[in-house]
């Protein structure tokens, strides 16, 4: 082995090559604000409904799509501060009943009540 190769690749070819890919555009960075996302994330049409939080909505939206056999939805979002998830989790449970966790029935009334709290930029759309 000589000097630059690890297990007979020439890392110092590696490093050039990747340094010389541009790199990827970076997100603008959430405010700095204390708040956090609550948000509403609906399992299909008419499927249950989690509430939850984030710092960075996309990301967490993402995750949860990855996790998920059936597509997800947000049907609201909105800043607040953290502590916030567990009044809307709370006020959930008088409106739906709770399955498991964050994720309750997708009763109408939670849906309006998430549509109703949605200060998204977009509104209902795919996770």
């Amino acid at each position: 082995m000589t000097a630059g190769t690890l297990w007979n690749v020439d890392v110092d070819a590696l490093i050039e090559r990747a340094s010389s890919k541009p790199l990827p555009e970076r997100r603008a960075p959430e405010p700095d604000d204390g708040l956090v996302w609550i948000y509403f994330v609906q399992a299909g049409e008419d499927g249950p409904v989690k509430i939850g939080s984030a710092v960075h909505l996309d990301r967490r939206l993402s995750t949860l799509q990855t996790a998920s056999a059936i597509a997800l939805s947000i049907i609201g979002a909105f800043r607040a501060p953290g502590a916030m998830e567990g009044t809307m989790q709370d006020l959930a449970a008088t409106l739906s009943e709770r399955l498991r966790g964050e994720w309750f029935s997708g009763s109408a009334s939670l849906v309006a009540l998430a549509e109703h709290m949605d200060r998204s930029p977009t509104g209902r759309r795919p996770a």
